[in-house]
Order: C-alpha cells, then structure tokens, then sequence
C-alpha cells in the first residue's frame, strides 16, 4: 500500500486490483457525483428548511432534526433515483454498472458534539467498515456535500489495515439485525 491516489486507473481491471491490494483513492468531482449532491441538497432543503443544512441542528429541536434527517434517509435508500445517481458515478468512473452490486446511498450526518449523544458515541470510534457483517468485497465510496477543511472529515489508518485489532462485533447478530426492516438500516436515530 503506498497511500493515498490523486488518480484513479484507466481501467476497471486495474482499478479493482489497486483496491482490493489497499490503495486508497481521493478523486476529484464528476458531473455524476455533482449531480447527486445538488439532489441530495434538494431533498435536506425541503425537510430542513432554506439555509445551509450544516446549520440545521442549531435551528431544530434534536427530535425534530433526526426525524427529518431520517425522512432523508430513507428517501435516499428507497426512492429509485438516487440508485440511477449510483449507476450513473459507477459509469462515470469507468466500471461495468452491469458488473457491479452496490447498496443505496447513506448519509452522514455529523452532529456538533454528537460524539456526547450516549446513543451516537459509537460511530465516533476508530473501527473498521468490514466489522459487524460488512463484506471484506465492499468498497466504500464516500462522496463529500460540501467543502470541508481537513481537520473537519474522517481520517483513514492505512498502516493499521494489516494490524488485528480488538472489536466487539462477534456480539453481533446479523439475522436479527436484519429482521427488523422499519428503520432500512439507515441510522441510529430511531428511539424504538
């Protein structure tokens, strides 16, 4: 693993290779993944009101904020175009849409001091994406709403990707996790 790429391959083949052997890639925007932000910015508009969503929590009660941060959600896991937005950013980055599985897209929401919320605390943690069911196979695409300095987003530990290192997902049940589908597996949020 030599870090992170500025480029990605010229070829799906290549790419994939380069992926699964732990390259990371940063890529810059295509008209694709721009078109799924203006959506998504569309659609938290419309349930957080005008402003910058960014903001929203300052302006919202916290029930009220989740309850509509989880309306979002949910339309972005269900409704059918923003799974084109998916195929279409799978396109434009040169794979087969054919030859890809992928899971609708999630939303992150970062709450200020939210790592003090008891029920949130968890995704604060350093973990890995593999924990808890995930297919060592996924490959996860992050997609950024807005420009953010450095000091602002996740950071990623290559050098520990080949470390074993404690967790606690052998406590979890994958066939009762997914029994329960209200939620769609889409965020922390609901209270039942």
């Amino acid at each position: 693993m030599t870090g992170y790429q500025s480029m990605m391959a010229t070829d799906s083949a290549t790419l994939c290779e380069a992926i699964y052997a732990g390259e990371l890639f940063h890529v810059g925007p295509s008209p694709a993944s721009l078109a799924l932000v203006d959506d998504v910015h569309e659609l938290l508009a419309g349930e957080l009101g005008a402003g910058d969503p960014r903001f929203a929590q300052a302006r919202m009660e916290d029930a009220a904020f989740f309850d509509a941060i989880g309306r979002v959600r949910r339309t972005l896991y269900t409704d059918p175009r923003f799974h084109r937005h998916v195929v279409e950013i799978v396109a434009a980055a040169g794979f087969d849409p054919a030859e890809v599985a992928f899971d609708p897209v999630r939303l992150r929401v970062v709450s200020h001091d939210g790592h003090h919320n008891p029920r949130a605390a968890p995704l604060y943690y350093a973990h890995r994406d593999t924990w808890f069911a995930l297919s060592q196979a996924v490959v996860a695409w992050w997609i950024a709403m807005h420009d953010m300095p450095e000091e602002q987003t996740f950071e990623i530990y290559p050098e520990w990707f080949e470390r074993p290192i404690a967790n606690s997902s052998e406590g979890f049940d994958y066939d009762a996790w997914a029994v329960d589908t209200r939620s769609l597996r889409i965020g922390w949020q609901d209270r039942d």
